[in-house]
């Protein structure tokens, strides 16, 4: 059955609004830095190690007013959590951009498209969370690294070893590394920001297997760990 969840909610399964067309995947486009080297031919291409976002339009039709002022109210925001049953094993996050003018077909029937920037990666459902009480391994299972949220327990001066990162932390009870690009953070035992880290760049665990290595101090660790693919 085809299925459209916009962040746990399965529109879908709305009596009264149907999904026409879910629009187009594409695979992520690469970002490059181009330099011209002298007495060389073209362009030297330096990968910058990030994607792009790339547009992606999604159309529904509605068999009521209400239904459709319902799909538009929630439709509207950033980092939207969306699952197709084009990829079951996956979601996406986009951004909502822009609503087409909305085409009312007859009476009682609207059709409506919504443009939206669909993020670079697909994540994994259902990830298992890894539990650390000493030293052990992680395994990536997707193609590229992740961004996990990382919760730490314990206390002292110490340090957190994840594949050949290391990030040195003045830890007091409890604190919650936010590794992910753009919302990097480091929460205390309180939940308020902290300057924590004293040493080292946020994680990113690389596809494969990776050690971690527990500090003196250090009581548990929790890595949720959004593996992704390109």
């Amino acid at each position: 059955m085809n299925y459209f969840i916009l962040d746990g909610w399965n529109i879908t399964a709305e009596e009264g609004i149907y999904l026409i067309d879910s629009g187009q995947e594409r695979s992520n486009k690469p970002k490059y830095e181009s330099e011209q080297s002298y007495g060389a031919n073209g362009n030297v291409n330096i990968f910058e190690e990030a994607f792009d976002t790339y547009s992606r339009t999604f159309t529904f039709q509605c068999n009521s007013q209400e239904k459709l002022d319902m799909l538009i109210d929630k439709f509207f925001g950033l980092e939207m959590k969306v699952e197709l049953w084009t990829r079951p094993n996956h979601f996406i996050y986009v951004d909502f951009k822009n609503t087409v003018p909305v085409k009312r077909l007859a009476d009682n029937q609207w059709q409506c498209k919504f443009q939206c920037d669909v993020h670079p990666f697909k994540y994994l459902k259902n990830s298992p969370t890894k539990v650390l009480t000493s030293n052990g391994t992680i395994e990536n299972i997707g193609n590229w690294k992740s961004e996990p949220r990382i919760t730490v327990e314990g206390n002292g001066n110490t340090t957190l070893t994840i594949g050949r990162q290391t990030m040195a932390l003045n830890l007091d009870t409890r604190m919650v590394i936010e590794c992910k690009h753009r919302f990097q953070e480091i929460l205390d035992k309180n939940n308020q920001l902290a300057v924590s880290r004293t040493r080292g760049d946020f994680f990113e665990i690389k596809p494969g297997i990776n050690g971690v290595v527990l500090g003196t101090g250090i009581t548990k660790v929790t890595i949720e760990p959004r593996w992704r693919i390109r």
